[in-house]
């Protein structure tokens, strides 16, 4: 049990809580902005917990099932939001599309600066000043992100006080959609999508 607990690495879990955390309750946020919880304490209690989950979690999982089950998690609070489950599964998909853009930059930032297509664990040990740096315009991106998402999204996705939820014209506006980015080379574009991916959605251990 000592031998077990001495090897125990909390630096994996750190580096999780710092940049997923951070953009999971920016996330979180912005849907309850959008989307008033039926019961604030118990969507907020859910929202940490499965955060926590994420934490403890993440470091073990592949980046495949990273993506998978993290998604699940980003999905599970949305039966605590009031809404029409349409507007809530249109602000989800939305929210996704966005968090992925808003990641780019950071992928940008670390290969710029370390040269290393993919964001591991070991990497960040050895960049660990270029990580930090990666966290804070990961964070910035991300919540100026859904800050101008919650005010499309409270014009566009929330019901009205009867409780019915429209889209308004049935089309999302182009500013959920994401859009292209058409400034970057292939490669370079691929490369920010790995170290994105592989950094804030599915570390390799």
């Amino acid at each position: 049990m000592t031998g077990a607990i001495g090897q125990f690495d909390i630096f994996p879990h750190l580096m999780v809580l710092a940049s997923g955390g951070s953009s999971n309750l920016i996330y979180a946020w912005a849907l309850a902005a959008i989307f008033p919880p039926k019961q604030v304490w118990a969507y907020w209690v859910l929202q940490c917990a499965l955060i926590m989950v994420f934490v403890i979690f993440k470091p073990y999982w592949s980046p495949e099932c990273t993506i998978f089950l993290g998604t699940i998690i980003l999905a599970i609070p949305l039966v605590c939001l009031s809404g029409s489950l349409v507007a809530r599964i249109v602000a989800f998909a939305s929210s996704q599309v966005l968090m992925f853009f808003a990641e780019l930059p950071c992928g940008l930032y670390w290969v710029a600066a370390t040269g290393a297509p993919v964001m591991s664990m070991e990497m960040t040990r050895i960049h660990l000043s270029d990580y930090l740096v990666t966290i804070i315009i990961h964070t910035t991106f991300i919540a100026v992100t859904f800050f101008l998402f919650v005010k499309v999204g409270r014009k566009c996705l929330r019901g009205s006080q009867s409780g019915k939820t429209s889209l308004q014209g049935g089309v999302v506006p182009d500013s959920l959609r994401g859009g292209g980015v058409h400034l970057l080379s292939r490669g370079s574009v691929r490369a920010a999508v790995g170290a994105a991916l592989g950094g804030f959605r599915g570390c390799e251990r």
